[in-house]
């Protein structure tokens, strides 16, 4: 679970994360806007910063790697979610590009979804399958296959802005609705 300065692992883990001071002497810059996390599946912390726009890895005893993913695909991103797909996939849904991308451990992208048909996401899911479920303000949620083909929409009258969603143990789609103030299940 993630906050504006810190991130929750397990029930009592609570850890902040700082990034190497940028002149000699300075002290290290504290991570305080803090959009998502994750850890991955090697067993890194994966943070998405705001404010320097980037996914920041850290090792498992909160030292700083660098960014994720690094090398060419190290692009300015606001990532909103970070969550690991059933095999071990980091997925991170770019809110200002309307892209969901799957990456794996070292950082190389193995599939994304979007911008095209992405409105306004705000969610992501993944199914035992790998198909993605996005969440989408205007559109209701989306089902993509791991091949990144739509598969359908989920859409109702009574589903008018959805905000968060997510699978449950028996494969229906929760969606919290921001209007409605509710939540709705899907089969």
């Amino acid at each position: 679970m993630a906050s504006r300065t810190a991130v929750r692992v397990g029930p009592k883990d609570i850890r902040t994360f700082t990034t190497p001071a940028e002149k000699p002497g300075a002290p290290p810059k504290p991570v305080d806007k803090i959009l998502a996390a994750g850890i991955a599946p090697g067993g890194a912390v994966l943070v998405s910063d705001e404010e320097r726009e980037a996914i920041l890895r850290y090792d498992g005893k909160g030292e700083y790697q660098g960014t994720f993913p690094g090398g060419r695909d190290a692009a300015r991103r606001k990532v909103t979610r970070i969550l690991l797909d059933g095999e071990g996939g980091i997925v991170t849904l770019d809110r200002d590009e309307k892209t969901v991308r799957v990456w794996d451990d070292g950082g190389k992208l193995l599939r994304s979804v979007g911008p095209t048909g992405l409105k306004r996401p705000v969610d992501v899911a993944v199914d035992p399958f790998r198909n993605l479920y996005v969440a989408d303000e205007e559109a209701g949620v989306l089902v993509f296959n791991p091949q990144g083909q739509l598969v359908t929409t989920i859409a109702s009258p009574e589903l008018r802005k959805a905000r968060a969603l997510t699978l449950d143990a028996t494969g229906a789609v929760l969606v919290y609705d921001d209007r409605a103030e509710r939540v709705l299940r899907y089969r």
